[in-house]
């Protein structure tokens, strides 16, 4: 009796075993397709939000901006220059006097055992008169910030054309992969009437082989057009930031209807609008301050005020108001 339980058991656990491997495998199964179907799955975008994503994540633009705030970092340690600079120090001397007394013969006195020394000084400069070159600094590190600011809009309009063209290329592609299927579907329905009318004795095996061969090479143009429509893919997730296996989708692009204008009012409105142009306007007046500040630096040395206070001992203080002085 015991040994039929012992067989009845194993063979309960047996089936139980089969039963959940029948069932277990499919759900671990279906789970890991599940998965990975929602790791790659696709994601239809508009040229707005890629514009937003590529520009928010750019390291171009983040670098503009970094420059930015250098310049502007610049241009305040140049207004900082003109204001007047000052330093002060302070020592402490201590002499220890052993032999602190003197004989001379019939008069004989004692100094002190030690003596102590203090010295403090405080002095301010003010620059005069520098030949305009504290001016001309200030004036150039301006204009530097501007450059700065301009060239980050450049940087910005240059990533959106990156964004803008890698978008229009993975939208012919996969428009192109849509005729291919279409012409599949087409050329299939060819074989298959050609493969009736050879079995009927209408045509010969060549005609249906031309079929084929015609499906051959559309498929091979598929094949063509997927592997660059992953490149694209793979291009414009780095433009935008987003994971490698993001899969991206394009709707229908409608272009509005627009009035072509005479060329002269394109040429004048790139000439206002453009950064390049402004760009090169300021680095112009870029190097004409720099000019000048090569003039200022041929003239004499630079005047200065200086305000010079010490204190010894803390008992006394003197104050010099002097002339103009080598810097």
């Amino acid at each position: 009796m015991t040994s039929q339980n012992k067989h009845t058991n194993l063979n309960f656990l047996n089936a139980a075993a089969a039963t959940l491997k029948r069932f277990i495998v499919p759900v671990m199964l279906f789970t890991f397709f599940t998965l990975n179907a929602a790791h790659a799955q696709d994601r239809v975008i508009t040229l707005d939000e890629a514009l937003k994503l590529g520009v928010a994540n750019s390291n171009v633009v983040k670098l503009s901006k970094a420059r930015i705030d250098q310049a502007i970092s610049q241009y305040n340690q140049a207004k900082d220059n003109i204001l007047p600079t000052g330093k002060a120090s302070f020592t402490y001397d201590r002499a220890e006097i052993p032999a602190n007394k003197l004989d001379l013969g019939p008069t004989s006195f004692s100094l002190p055992k030690n003596a102590d020394a203090f010295l403090g000084i405080v002095s301010v400069n003010e620059t005069i008169y520098g030949g305009n070159r504290l001016k001309y600094a200030e004036q150039s590190t301006e204009l530097l910030a501007q450059i700065s600011r301009v060239d980050a809009e450049n940087d910005k309009d240059a990533v959106a054309y990156d964004i803008i063209n890698q978008y229009y290329n993975l939208y012919k592609v996969l428009k192109s992969k849509k005729v291919v299927e279409q012409n599949l579907a087409v050329v299939d329905q060819q074989i298959k009437q050609a493969q009736r009318f050879f079995d009927q004795g209408i045509v010969t095996k060549n005609d249906v082989l031309r079929f084929q061969l015609q499906r051959a090479n559309i498929e091979l143009n598929g094949i063509d057009l997927e592997t660059n429509r992953k490149i694209v893919n793979y291009n414009l997730n780095i433009l935008l930031g987003l994971p490698e296996g993001t899969q991206l989708a394009i709707n229908d692009i409608t272009e509005p209807d627009r009035q072509v204008a005479p060329v002269s009012n394109y040429i004048d409105t790139a000439l206002a609008v453009r950064t390049e142009v402004r760009s090169l306007d300021l680095r112009s007046q870029v190097a004409e301050t720099n000019v000048k500040t090569i003039k200022a630096n041929a003239l004499p040395f630079p005047a200065k005020r200086k305000i010079h206070f010490a204190a010894h001992c803390g008992c006394r203080g003197i104050v010099e108001l002097l002339g103009p002085v080598d810097q």
